[in-house]
């Protein structure tokens, strides 16, 4: 066999040798908690995907987040952000797959009563039921700005990202470019501020993305950030008929 037949083989091989389908994430309903003063604090979800991410956002000077589940079921804590050295604030995110379907409580434990506190949940379909969250990065400011924000670069093409923020004081927020805010909840009780996003849209290519948030007033903040792996179906076969024949 020639070479430049050799060469044409490989060639032809490359160019059709079969890539995964990669399924498309897609977001389905999403619910808050609301303002809460006690721990536990709970409420019910209607789950309609594969996947479920929640954000909590804590506003108190000590309180961390212990637990949270969903329809009896241990969510896995994916990063807790801020605390003491962002004065009050504290964001986390936690993540279950494959959840029960339908309507379902939501529960969060915190090591004690906070000042303030809320959480949202996000169902999602489409999601790698293995290695779901592609990476992760969070934030907790030691002074006062006017905007939070944290990059991460996501790895897996067509990922979503997801963030949870706190605000130790109430103030009106604007969400960045290219985002969709989830929950936006004002505390009465002691002041503070809890909001959930989401990207607008899968990330594809893989590029860095900010999830953010800016407002008037400096206060102090944390910001919690995950990016969402999109699930791959099998590979399709392929067969090559009439080369080197």
């Amino acid at each position: 066999m020639s070479y430049a037949r050799v060469s044409l083989i490989i060639l032809i091989l490359v160019l059709c040798w079969p890539k995964p389908v990669i399924a498309a994430i897609t977001i389905g309903n999403v619910s808050n908690s609301g303002e809460k003063t006690a721990t536990p604090f709970s409420w019910s979800h209607n789950s309609n995907g594969d996947f479920l991410i929640v954000g909590v956002n804590v506003r108190d000077f000590s309180d961390t987040i212990s637990s949270v589940t969903y329809a009896g079921t241990s969510m896995t804590e994916l990063r807790e952000d801020g605390g003491a050295d962002a004065f009050r604030a504290r964001t986390a995110i936690y993540y279950l797959v494959n959840p029960a379907s339908g309507a379902n409580t939501v529960e969060v434990t915190l090591s004690g009563a906070p000042e303030d506190a809320s959480a949202g949940a996000i169902s999602m379909s489409g999601v790698d039921q293995t290695t779901p969250v592609d990476v992760a990065g969070g934030a907790g400011t030691t002074g006062t700005s006017e905007a939070a924000s944290q990059a991460i670069t996501p790895v897996t093409d067509g990922a979503w990202t997801m963030a949870a923020m706190t605000l130790s004081i109430d103030r009106t927020t604007t969400i960045g470019a290219a985002q969709t805010e989830r929950w936006a909840i004002g505390y009465v009780t002691a002041n503070g501020r809890g909001l959930g996003s989401t990207s607008d849209a899968a990330i594809s290519p893989p590029a860095s993305k900010t999830m953010n948030w800016t407002w008037t007033t400096s206060t102090n903040w944390a910001i919690s950030v995950a990016a969402v792996r999109p699930s791959a179906a099998a590979t399709p076969q392929r067969t090559l008929l009439g080369v080197g024949q």
